[in-house]
C-alpha cells in the first residue's frame, strides 16, 4: 500500500476529512494488517475509523491465490445488508490492481468489547457467540444455495492430507499421537461432515479475536476471509476449538450446543452431532498453523495455546469411540 492513509480515505469518505493521527492495531494478521486512523473534518463519520490493509510478501500472494481478499470483499459488498448489527459498518472497499483490497470499516472498540484470543473467551461470551452464529446462519441461509456466492465448500477437503502430516512433527509426542490418529481417520471424518443436513454459508473463522461484544452483552463478528459453504457445526467446533481453555471445553461445548439449539431451534442431539463432525475443521487446519514462522513469543504462545484447546477438543469429539 503507497497511497498516503489521507489520500486513500478522502477517496472514501470525501475531501472534508483531515486524518489527524493513527496507529497499528494488534499485530500484523497472517493476511492483512489494520490501523486506526483518528478523523476530523465535516465528512467524518466517526472520531475514528478502522482502515485494513493487505499483507506483504509471501502471505500477500497466498492471501489471492486462496481467495481470501475476494471472499471478504464480497462480504461487505454483497452481504452487509444482511448481516446489519452483527458485522462492522462497511464505509468503502478500494480495489487494487493486483487482487487485493482495502477496507474502511466502523471502529468497534469505540463501542464494544475485544475479546482476547490468547485469554480464551468466558462461557458467558461464548454463549452470546454461539447464538449469534445461529443469527447468522440463519440470515445468510439464501446464500449457501450452490451457484448463489463464489466462496469455497467443505473447507477441510481442500487441505492435503500431506501437507496437514507434514505438521505432525512439530509436536510434542502425545499430540502428534492425537492428531495423526485423527489424519489415520480422515476419509471416514472427511465423508461425515460432507454428508450433512445444516449446510449454511459459514463464518468460517469465529474466534475470539474475530468478534467484539456488546454493551448488551450480544456479539459482532469481523474477518470474513475464510467464508464457506459447509455443515453449521464447523462454525461451531471452531469457536470452542480455537477460544475456550481446554479446562472448560467440556461445559463450554453443552453450553454452546445448547445456545445454538435453542436459538435455531434445533434438536440438542443434532447440533450436537454437527459440532462432533464439524471438529474435524479444526483438528486438521491447526496441523497447518504450527508449520507457520513465528516471530514473537505471542504469537508462539497463541499456536501452543491453540494445540492444547484443539487436542482437547479432539479427544472430546473425534477419538471418544
Amino acid at each position: 500500500m503507497t497511497t498516503p492513509l489521507p489520500d486513500l480515505l478522502r477517496t472514501v469518505l470525501g475531501p472534508g476529512v483531515d486524518v489527524v493521527g493513527h496507529e497499528r492495531v494488534g499485530r500484523p494478521g497472517v493476511f492483512s494488517e489494520t490501523v486506526r486512523a483518528h478523523l476530523r473534518g465535516s465528512a467524518a463519520p466517526a472520531p475514528t475509523v478502522i482502515v485494513k490493509h493487505p499483507a506483504n510478501g509471501a502471505n500477500h500472494t497466498a492471501a489471492l491465490d486462496s481467495g481470501a481478499y475476494r471472499r471478504e470483499a464480497l462480504a461487505y459488498r454483497e452481504l452487509g445488508p444482511t448481516l446489519g448489527d452483527l458485522a462492522p459498518d462497511c464505509l468503502g472497499v478500494i480495489d487494487h490492481a493486483d487482487g487485493g483490497h482495502t477496507f474502511v470499516l466502523e471502529d468497534l472498540a469505540a463501542t464494544c468489547t475485544l475479546p482476547d484470543q490468547l485469554d480464551g473467551l468466558g462461557l458467558e461470551v461464548v454463549v452470546a457467540a454461539a447464538t449469534g452464529l445461529a443469527d447468522w446462519h440463519s440470515r445468510l441461509a439464501p446464500w449457501a444455495t450452490p451457484g448463489t456466492l463464489d466462496v469455497r465448500r467443505n473447507t477441510p477437503t481442500a487441505i492435503p492430507l500431506e501437507a496437514a502430516r507434514a505438521g505432525l512433527v512439530a509436536l510434542e509426542r502425545e499430540d502428534r499421537r492425537r492428531f495423526g490418529a485423527v489424519l489415520d481417520r480422515r476419509a471416514e471424518l472427511l465423508e461425515a461432515f460432507v454428508e450433512a443436513d445444516d449446510i449454511v454459508l459459514c463464518h468460517g473463522d469465529p474466534r475470539a479475536d474475530n468478534l467484539a461484544v456488546t454493551d448488551g452483552g450480544s456479539v459482532r463478528f469481523f474477518d470474513f476471509q475464510q467464508l464457506a459453504v459447509q455443515r453449521a457445526g464447523a462454525d461451531l467446533a471452531w469457536l470452542v476449538g480455537t477460544s475456550v481453555r481446554a479446562d472448560d471445553l467440556d461445559e463450554a461445548i453443552r453450553l454452546v450446543v445448547e445456545a445454538y439449539a435453542r436459538a435455531a431451534g434445533m434438536a440438542v442431539s443434532h447440533v450436537s452431532a454437527s459440532l462432533r463432525r464439524g471438529a474435524v475443521l479444526p483438528a486438521t487446519a491447526v496441523l497447518l498453523l504450527v508449520q507457520r514462522e513465528i516471530t514473537d513469543e505471542r504469537s508462539a504462545a497463541m499456536v501452543r495455546a491453540s494445540v492444547e484447546r484443539i487436542a482437547r477438543l479432539a479427544d472430546l469429539t473425534l477419538l471418544d469411540g
